[in-house]
């Protein structure tokens, strides 16, 4: 039986490696965070759980990162997506300087990246 590919973004640390660790044992895997060194280290462990695991190192935080997962799940087969992956800050929001809002939505990789997804990976 072909086992389902999940793309997990924010996977090389808390609540996305914790997902990828849940669907290991079931589910073949696309890993996806910035730092290639952890997700490399994280995808090992994986595989001795008998998951395929790809490896796809991407900064959200910015237009390339978030095309490449784009492109990736363009090949229209992982059939779950976990967008996990995010940033953020603390400040009184009048503290917060304009251009760096204006990033924030502007590179909000959850929105793009469920809208760029097959259909059946999200409601």
């Amino acid at each position: 039986m072909t086992r389902t590919i999940a793309l997990i973004t924010g996977a090389s640390s808390g609540i996305g490696a914790e997902y990828a660790r849940l669907l290991a044992d079931d589910h073949d895997l696309v890993l996806v965070a910035r730092r290639a060194d952890r997700l490399g280290d994280f995808a090992e462990e994986l595989r001795a759980r008998g998951a395929a695991v790809e490896v796809l190192p991407a900064d959200l935080g910015t237009h390339e990162g978030i095309a490449a997962v784009a492109d990736r799940l363009a090949a229209g087969d992982v059939r779950l997506l976990v967008s996990n992956a995010g940033a953020g800050g603390y400040a009184p929001l009048v503290d917060v300087d304009p251009r760096d809002k204006h990033r924030r939505r502007t590179h909000n990789p959850r929105v793009f990246l469920t809208k760029t997804s097959p259909p059946d990976t999200h409601p």
